[in-house]
């Protein structure tokens, strides 16, 4: 399924879940818009540079990643650097570490980002996760925010767990079963409904299903 915008046929499967009906009548549509692969580099390392930072701490340290290098900084641009001048940006010796890491898998070939539009979510993430640092969530967000799959289901994602059993009453004793049909409910539209969880945290819609 390609198609990056929320289709009639894909709002009325939604709707089927009375909170994504809520949701979908009170936020509108949701598009996921066009995938962007020529941003698969900087958006790796923006997402390197984010775990476990705040939102404004990590648009610092990237505002001063884009001074020094441009807006759509390259691997060819990392070859030559140090950690220390790394860690003068801003960016820790570990975090230098993956992002130096990345550079050499995407020289090496072991990565490369214009195979990804024939590979499935699980194949992208197996190879993703071979970078040091980047683990399942980040290769979930990358999925969805640079190559816009539409059907990936963030469990991983701390804010889309607590929406989920926030608005679907889950709780420890029924957990697993309610994420299982939740998992297999929303496919293969899971990346619309997590963003509609996601949009009903930023604005505090109050509801239970």
């Amino acid at each position: 399924m390609n198609n990056h915008t929320l289709t009639p046929s894909a709002i009325n499967h939604l709707k089927k879940d009375k909170v994504l009906r809520k949701l979908i009548d009170e936020i509108g549509i949701i598009e996921l818009g066009i995938p962007n692969t020529d941003e698969s580099f900087k958006s790796l390392v923006e997402i390197i540079v984010g775990q476990q930072l705040s939102v404004k701490a990590a648009k610092s340290i990237i505002s001063r990643l884009q001074n020094k290098f441009g807006d759509s900084y390259k691997p060819a641009d990392f070859s030559n650097i140090s950690l220390d001048e790394l860690r003068e940006i801003g960016i820790s010796n570990q975090k230098g570490v993956y992002i130096l890491n990345l550079v050499e898998k995407i020289n090496d070939n072991q990565i490369n980002f214009n195979t990804f539009e024939e590979l499935n979510n699980d194949e992208i993430i197996d190879r993703l996760i071979t970078i040091k640092g980047i683990g399942v969530w980040s290769a979930k967000m990358f999925l969805i925010s640079v190559l816009k799959r539409t059907n990936v289901f963030p469990l991983e994602d701390l804010t889309f767990t607590n929406q989920l059993k926030k608005l679907y009453n889950i709780n420890d004793r029924n957990s697993e079963k309610k994420i299982n049909e939740l998992n297999n409910s929303w496919s293969p539209f899971q990346t619309f409904a997590a963003k509609y969880l996601w949009e009903s945290k930023d604005k505090k819609i109050e509801f239970s299903s």
